[in-house]
């Protein structure tokens, strides 16, 4: 698949616009919507995106909370196989183009865009001050047919980039990866910690993450899948300050991975959140931890195995 194009002027496409933060069941909804209308006309479809939170372009302080890096996203984008995927940089000059400009500047002119879908609540241009109907109008100018995708629900709630990040934020896992439609990830480096873990009989790996724009999840207790070397273990991992065994109330990210003994220090490893276990508490020894490392041990192994069995 295309994924840089200069000129498309004899190929007309179906083209739908957006930063698609986490490639999520909305937005997976959307693309489908996209395909559909595509088959319809005959045409092509592509998937135009930005590399950079366009915030990110517009303010030099924000920081986004990102659902994937632009690479996590590139890749679920090119499973979704539009025909061409195109990364469109968002910078100063294309912030201050008017909506009307934009779409017979960008799209009309240089991609050969016939018909634009945008999603229920989507607007775009300078001030982004005209709606969906302006949109019609502008398009009608030149030849290009503007569709509105409806949203998409479920039990009530709009799917959305930031209803996924709110559920991260609580520690509701299970919760985001069904709207997510994979597990939530976090890519980081082991790096060396206090080693406390190992004199009780859980060793952890301290994960400084790759991308410091990543959503991290609620404190607490989690299942998760641990990728090494292309090698997926069962694990769990604790986001928070080890109140019991820290003094300086750092946030770490620690993981345990079970039946593992390698030396991964100032490795790559990929975590998998499953689910949420509880909440990270405070011991009175490391004899009362290790007791209750051993029951949230369980309680992991056990959901694991409910997961293999479901999965056949």
């Amino acid at each position: 698949m295309d994924r840089i194009i200069i000129s498309n002027k004899n190929q007309p496409l179906a083209a739908t616009v957006g930063f698609f933060d986490g490639v999520h069941a909305g937005h997976r909804f959307l693309f489908e919507r996209l395909k559909q209308i595509a088959r319809e006309k005959k045409i092509s479809t592509a998937i135009i995106t930005f590399p950079v939170h366009p915030q990110k372009i517009m303010h030099d302080s924000f920081i986004p909370a990102l659902l994937t890096s632009f690479d996590e996203k590139m890749n679920l984008l090119t499973e979704i196989a539009p025909d061409l995927l195109i990364p469109e940089e968002f910078t100063h000059k294309l912030s201050q183009l008017s909506a009307e400009v934009f779409m017979r500047r960008i799209l009309v002119n240089r991609l050969n865009v016939t018909c634009l879908l945008i999603g229920y609540d989507h607007r775009f241009g300078k001030g982004r001050t005209e709606d969906f109907d302006d949109y019609v109008a502008i398009g009608k100018k030149y030849g290009l047919e503007v569709i509105r995708a409806e949203a998409c629900e479920h039990n009530g709630t709009c799917i959305s980039s930031s209803f996924i990040r709110e559920l991260l934020l609580q520690g509701d896992v299970r919760q985001a990866n069904q709207y997510l439609t994979y597990n939530y990830k976090l890519e980081g480096i082991v790096i060396h910690g206090q080693q406390i873990g190992q004199s009780i009989g859980f060793p952890t790996a301290n994960i400084q993450p790759i991308d410091n724009e990543k959503v991290i999840p609620a404190t607490g207790v989690y299942a998760v899948k641990v990728c090494v070397s292309g090698i997926r273990y069962d694990g769990m991992l604790n986001i928070g300050t080890a109140p019991t065994i820290s003094p300086d109330r750092k946030l770490t990210i620690e993981v345990h991975i079970f039946d593992f003994n390698q030396d991964i220090y100032g490795k790559n490893i990929t975590i998998e959140f499953i689910d949420y276990i509880r909440n990270e508490m405070t011991f009175s020894s490391l004899d009362e931890l290790k007791n209750r490392l051993i029951v949230d041990k369980e309680i992991i192994l056990k959901a694991c195995e409910i997961i293999r069995l479901q999965l056949g």
